[in-house]
């Protein structure tokens, strides 16, 4: 890779912030100043405040007593102080709908019992490449509600939802 593309990838927010070399050298250790986890090893060492995930590796590091620490330090973390909020986003959102999408939210409704949290203390954000965009996924996608009955932000393809001014 050059320089160059390196200096292009930088500029479009497409390369890590992490010292690659820094973290190559320190055989794979996290920098004090390293705003990015790159590796599990160092979620368990440090819990993100952001986690990526899906529901069955969500689901896995629960019941995994090395993921513990992770739990752990992430309840700590907001016990410290109220206005510290969890950020989970969790992929494959299309496949959380009828029996499944009901382990989808009983998973949600453990983690937050684990961490001694009310729900308001954990934002979920779903995502998925496979919602589509035929008119019917338009209409699934409009229909969803938050549990305060306000419809959420959705970010979809912005060819999805074209026709999404014209309806408000």
């Amino acid at each position: 890779m050059t320089d160059e593309y390196r200096e292009l990838l930088q500029a479009e927010g497409k390369w890590p912030t992490k010292d690659l070399v820094a973290f190559k050298q320190s055989h794979l250790a996290t920098g004090l100043l390293d705003s990015e986890l790159l590796t599990r090893h160092e979620m368990q060492d440090r819990a993100p405040d952001i986690l990526v995930t899906n529901y069955s590796m969500l689901e896995y590091m629960m019941l995994r007593p090395l993921e513990a620490p992770i739990f752990q330090q992430t309840a700590d973390w907001l016990a410290e102080d109220s206005a510290n909020q969890l950020i989970i986003v969790l992929d494959e959102a299309h496949m959380y709908r009828g029996s499944g999408g009901a382990e989808v939210a009983y998973l949600l409704r453990r983690l937050q019992s684990r961490l001694h949290v009310p729900r308001s203390r954990i934002r979920f954000i779903l995502t998925s490449a496979s919602l589509g965009s035929s008119d019917e996924a338009k209409s699934d996608m409009r229909a969803i509600h938050a549990p305060n009955g306000r419809c959420p932000s959705l970010m979809v393809r912005k060819e999805c939802f074209d026709d999404r001014a014209d309806a408000h």
